[in-house]
């Protein structure tokens, strides 16, 4: 099992001749990251469809979220993601904050940010959790398909945009893009 505490500290200033640790603010997170497991599925889904709902409000309409977020109905294909790829979360405080899944070796598949924990780290790494592996894996390049939210973190990861894909679902079309490093 994939396990490793991360610690995230806020605005901390440190004078290390006198000592003396400041910190701004006393938030100080202990980030968990492992594997996940078939009885996190329904903490998944909820995070699946806030994220969604939350997150992405400034770059979708209230309706393309609304029918991207139905997806989060597809419990037999949830169950089959969580035991065929490699799936972790982020936990802070036993609290999944965040997920990520590697499918096929070389493809992230899923990768969500509680929208109180956004802009924090976590989703670096669990980047870097599914980078090692895929190079486990023998695989030099990553691609994924990734909203209009997450595109600019995917490019600072070095990700490109290969092609813009316009998904139709339910009458509505919800634009995401294909990347690859």
């Amino acid at each position: 099992m994939l396990i490793r505490k991360v610690s995230v500290f806020l605005h901390a200033t440190f004078h290390t001749q006198d000592r003396c640790v400041s910190l701004k603010s006393h938030q100080i997170m202990n980030i968990k990251i492992r594997n996940a497991e078939l009885e996190d599925l329904a903490e998944l889904q909820n995070l699946f469809s806030d994220t969604i709902m939350e997150t992405c409000q400034n770059e979708y309409s209230l309706n393309q979220r609304k029918v991207w977020s139905n997806a989060v109905k597809k419990t037999e294909k949830w169950n089959k993601s969580l035991k065929e790829e490699f799936f972790i979360v982020a936990e802070n405080d036993g609290m999944i904050v965040g997920f990520s899944s590697l499918k096929n070796e070389n493809y992230l598949n899923l990768m969500y940010i509680h929208k109180d924990f956004t802009r924090k780290g976590i989703a670096s790494r669990l980047y870097e959790n599914i980078k090692t592996k895929s190079i486990e894996y023998g695989t030099k390049k990553l691609s994924a398909d990734v909203s209009k939210t997450a595109r600019p973190f995917f490019e600072k990861l070095g990700f490109r945009v290969l092609k813009e894909n316009k998904n139709i679902v339910d009458n509505e079309i919800v634009i995401n893009y294909n990347m690859s490093e």
